[in-house]
Order: structure tokens, then C-alpha cells, then sequence
């Protein structure tokens, strides 16, 4: 148990969370929803690493992201207008993303809702234009 706090605790990559994810599985069988959930706030938290964030608290009502970055933050704000959602830059560090109190109140929606906030935009792909007939 203490190796796989350690393990997850050191992960830097989404890729080494799947293997790990993948080992307890194959030991142990289907993986407990707080085992699931341990993984999936891992991967959030490399995530936010990745992205430059300090921190990330919940608080009633909202999400309160600390950043060190204005232009990131900024470019948050930006793709969670993109996705339906609404954030807040509260100051030159604090991003505040307003949850309902449905979400808050379930660990994997409120999961769902931060790792959505915080993933990058999936690329557009523009539509293909039929080959031309010769």
C-alpha cells in the first residue's frame, strides 16, 4: 500500500498513473472507487503542475485555481468560455470557477469539472472537401 502512495505520489506523467492504474488492476482486481479516485486526482494534480498551477481548493461554491501566471490564467478564462463553463481572474493569481452545489457535493463531478477547466482545447478539425471527380 505504502509503495503505491509512493509511486503515485512521485508521478510526473499521465503514462506512468495508467501504468500503475493498470498493475493494481491486474493484481487486485476491479480498483475501489477511493483507489479510482486517488488515481484520477493524481492525474489532475499533473495536469496542474503541467499547466503552472499552484494550487487548487474547493471552498462552498467554488473552485478557487492559484496560478503564477496572468497569461495562462487568461487563456483559462478563455477556453472555459469556449466549453459552456464560466471562470473568474479574481486577481494577478486566483482563477475562481463557480460549481454547482450538485457537483461539489459528488467527488467524481467535481473531479470531471476541474480536469475539464483545465485540459487544453482539443484541436478543430476543419472539414474535409470531397476529391474532385476526374
Amino acid at each position: 500500500k505504502i509503495d503505491v502512495y509512493r509511486r503515485l505520489s512521485r508521478a510526473t506523467a499521465e503514462s506512468q498513473i495508467d501504468e500503475l492504474a493498470a498493475e493494481l488492476t491486474d493484481r487486485f482486481g476491479p480498483v475501489p472507487d477511493e483507489a479510482r479516485r486517488l488515481l484520477e486526482f493524481t492525474r489532475l494534480k499533473t495536469l496542474a503542475v503541467g499547466l503552472g498551477i499552484d494550487s487548487i481548493t474547493r471552498h462552498p461554491g467554488l473552485v478557487v485555481i492559484g496560478h503564477h501566471d496572468r497569461a495562462a490564467m487568461e487563456k483559462l478564462r478563455i477556453a472555459a468560455g469556449t466549453r459552456g463553463g464560466t471562470v473568474r481572474i479574481v486577481d494577478q493569481k486566483t482563477v475562481v470557477m463557480p460549481v454547482h452545489e450538485s457537483t461539489a457535493a459528488d467527488p467524481d463531478r467535481l473531479l470531471t469539472a476541474v480536469r475539464t477547466l483545465l485540459k487544453p482545447p482539443s484541436p478543430q478539425r476543419r472539414p474535409t472537401k470531397p476529391a474532385a471527380k476526374s
